[in-house]
């Protein structure tokens, strides 16, 4: 949740600052126009730098990659009691959760895991729901290591020096 307001925080600012029509809403969408994907498209690299251009540098965008792996291993937890728990409703909200937070950051993999779980049925959670909380934890592995590799790309700006 933390993760999410940040980001429509810079993108409220960025909007006043610049006029610019950038939405969460056009950051959630699973891909568009000139999109630059990475590691066999679970990554649209597009999406990252224009946060990283909206927040102010490597650092801020590596502060939002930490906050959505804290988020997502709490996450899995939870998806993990709810599969064994027997509870598809909950299961649904927390799909949804991985999603909307995937959505943002460009892990398109993550989006559509996350959009398969929000959509289950009670008969194909029943079914499917331990297989699918393995997939969405191997491609939360998966996520992490692609955007780490991306931070490592990058080259900090002058303002991610600042506050040292």
């Amino acid at each position: 949740r933390r993760y999410l307001a940040t980001i429509d925080k810079v993108l409220r600012e960025s909007r006043e600052e610049t006029g610019s029509n950038f939405s969460v809403g056009s950051l959630s969408s699973s891909t568009h126009a000139g999109s630059a994907l990475k590691n066999d498209g679970a990554l649209d690299t597009s999406r990252l730098l224009e946060i990283e251009k909206l927040g102010g540098g490597v650092r801020f965008l590596s502060d939002l990659i930490d906050s959505f792996n804290r988020d997502n291993r709490r996450i899995l937890t939870q998806m993990k009691e709810a599969a064994n728990d027997a509870g598809p409703k909950r299961f649904r909200d927390l799909g949804h959760a991985i999603k909307d937070a995937a959505g943002s950051l460009g892990a398109l993999k993550l989006y559509q895991l996350g959009t398969a779980a929000s959509r289950l049925s009670d008969k194909e959670f029943h079914e499917s729901a331990a297989t699918l909380v393995q997939e969405i934890t191997e491609c939360c592995r998966t996520s992490n290591n692609a955007l780490h590799s991306y931070l490592l790309g990058q080259t900090p700006t002058e303002s991610d020096s600042l506050g040292d």
